[in-house]
């Protein structure tokens, strides 16, 4: 068999494809964009780290629903920023500190959004983490 691929970085292409086997088989349907330039904004690595911790947030938030609601989506498109958003089923509402930043009652959770927290800030990219209608999304603007 083949493996899939979902964008010419062979750093963020490693990330993508563990995540997303890893979700396969958890019997998540994955849904994919990746129009990732050749050139990225900040260095790979740190795109790379960005993406799996909110990969791993979206497997956490879905892997514990009934089988027919396991969804991830992940969307990348280029514009005068890199636009990224990353949106998974999740029906209770969440929520959220003064800052707007997801706050986990679970004990040793949040660790992840911190990172992409602290991802954004060093890199000037404007984010959002919102809950509408049963859905969680992370946009961020790089």
């Amino acid at each position: 068999t083949g493996v899939e691929h979902y964008c010419a970085n062979p750093v963020l292409d490693a990330i993508l494809c563990a995540y997303f086997q890893r979700a396969k088989g958890f019997g998540i349907q994955v849904e994919s964009h990746m129009d990732l330039p050749e050139e990225l904004p900040v260095p790979a690595a740190e795109l790379a780290a960005l993406f799996a911790n909110a990969l791993e947030n979206m497997l956490q938030a879905v892997e514990g629903l009934p089988e027919e609601q396991r969804r991830m989506v992940c969307k990348c498109v280029r514009s005068h920023r890199l636009m990224l958003e990353f949106s998974n089923p999740c029906p209770n509402p969440v929520v959220f500190g003064p800052d707007g930043i997801p706050v986990s009652g679970k004990q040793g959770h949040g660790t992840g959004t911190r990172s992409i927290v602290a991802f954004a800030e060093k890199h000037h990219a404007v984010y959002s983490f919102r809950w509408k209608a049963g859905w969680f999304r992370l946009q961020l603007a790089v």
